[in-house]
């Protein structure tokens, strides 16, 4: 991977001068080797990118708020190492964690949404949205901030503004789930909390019907759809 484009007798000796001179900084216990792999002393070394990982799995607003300030930009963006092997591991490892990140931040912003911290929410939305302007869950979740927040027109702006990125950059409209949100925000202004969770009990009534593995049955008729 690191000396793909050297013989294999000049890669392994590039490999133990590495691994030499790593040991001298780091100290002599932290690489630990079997003859075949070489892998770091679990605990040892701090490294941000499993801590990610670890934090995104344990799933907990907390755990979350963390991982999300974790994640600053691509994994080994300062290191340049011109080997095609290297290159297509490397792209490979941030678009995964990319990815996490991604999904944290949205999964945030939900339970933000849910405790009822409508800004919170959205600054989550427009930080996945600074990162992936494609990701549609970061959209939406947006849009359900602003309508939560009392933000309607903005609500309603943000929704045309990814009609129209979607149509422009994937020639595809928003999902079911996005354009329900869209006319739950296009109602009357809740005027009441008991207004705002009756639709939210219709949002996730129909998002369980599109989900329902025993056919597409609205809940709201007993005709097929």
């Amino acid at each position: 991977m690191l000396w793909g484009s050297h013989f294999e007798t000049q890669a392994r000796q590039n490999l133990r001068q590495a691994l030499f001179r790593l040991r001298r900084v780091l100290g002599q216990d932290v690489l630990r080797s079997d003859g075949e792999e070489v892998s770091l002393a679990p605990g040892d070394i701090a490294c941000d990118a499993t801590q990610l990982v670890a934090l995104v799995g344990q799933g907990t607003r907390t755990a979350l708020s963390e991982a999300v300030e974790l994640y600053k930009s691509h994994l080994l963006v300062d290191i340049g190492i011109r080997e095609q092997a290297w290159s297509e591991w490397l792209e490979s490892e941030r678009v995964r964690l990319e990815g996490l990140a991604l999904d944290a931040m949205v999964k945030l912003g939900d339970l933000e949404l849910q405790a009822g911290f409508s800004e919170k929410a959205l600054a989550a939305a427009n930080k996945a949205i600074a990162i992936n302007n494609l990701r549609e869950d970061a959209h939406r979740l947006a849009i359900r901030a602003l309508a939560a927040a009392g933000r309607r027109a903005d609500a309603l702006k943000r929704y045309e503004h990814l009609v129209a990125l979607l149509k422009s950059e994937l020639d595809v409209e928003p999902d079911a789930s996005t354009r329900i949100w869209y006319a739950l925000s296009a109602r009357p202004i809740w005027r009441h909390r008991t207004q705002w969770l009756s639709q939210m009990q219709e949002l996730a009534a129909l998002q369980n019907f599109r989900h329902s593995p025993t056919g597409l049955r609205s809940p709201f008729c007993h005709s097929p759809i």
